[in-house]
Parts: C-alpha cells; structure tokens; sequence
C-alpha cells in the first residue's frame, strides 16, 4: 500500500472512517503534510486520538457529509462497516447477516454529529 500510495505526489490526505488507525497505521509511515481523519464512532474515536496525536493529523468525531447538522448512523456487529447509509434488504446485505450470524441489518442506530466536508477543508 505504501508503495503505491508514494507513487503520487499528494500533500495531503483524508481518511473517512478512520476506525481505529488501520489505515492512517500506512499513512503516518509518509511524509504527507496533513492528515485528515473523520470517525464519527466514540469508541474508536478515542482509540484513535489516543494513538493517532500529531500536529500534522486533524482528527474529527463527526461524519463529513453535504450537510451540517445530524444523520443516522448504523452500527453493525463489526464496527467498520457501520454506515450512513440506510439499510436496504438486498442479497448482499442477507449474506453478510448470515456471515455475521445475525438476523438484523445493524445492532443500533445514533444520531451523529455531521459537517460539510468542505467547510472543515477550508479552515484547515
């Protein structure tokens, strides 16, 4: 991955749904010159501030999305496949319950905090 990332010559980069660091993990081994990291789960939220605390990193506990305000936020079993996105019962989603062993398409659902992304851009 970073092989391919060095490749291009970007300055800066936008991680959305950082989680828990997996990939920002990559990221922090360049040299880029900011960060940005969107998780709008508290949980690895805090997992990630705790690890990810640099000058160059921008690290936001909201979703970027077109609008300022809230959204739902579905929270599945495996947390990095939760989503914004409302649930729609497809063949996909059946197969991913059965693989997760689950009869329900999410385990809850929060109002988040959303932004628009570009509105967090420009401050930076």
């Amino acid at each position: 991955i970073i092989n391919f990332i060095k490749s291009y010559k970007i300055k800066y980069f936008i991680d959305v749904g950082a989680h828990k660091r997996e990939f920002l993990r990559y990221l922090l081994k360049l040299n880029y010159s900011k960060i940005y990291c969107f998780e709008p789960q508290k949980l690895p939220f805090n997992k990630l501030q705790r690890i990810a605390k640099s000058r160059k990193n921008n690290l936001y506990n909201f979703g970027p999305r077109n609008k300022n305000g809230y959204s739902n936020f579905y929270i599945n079993k495996i947390s990095f496949n939760s989503t914004f996105s409302k649930y729609e019962n497809t063949k996909y989603l059946s197969f991913k319950n059965y693989l997760l062993n689950s009869w329900k398409n999410y385990i809850s659902k929060h109002h988040i905090k959303v932004k628009k992304l570009n509105n967090v851009l420009k401050k930076n």
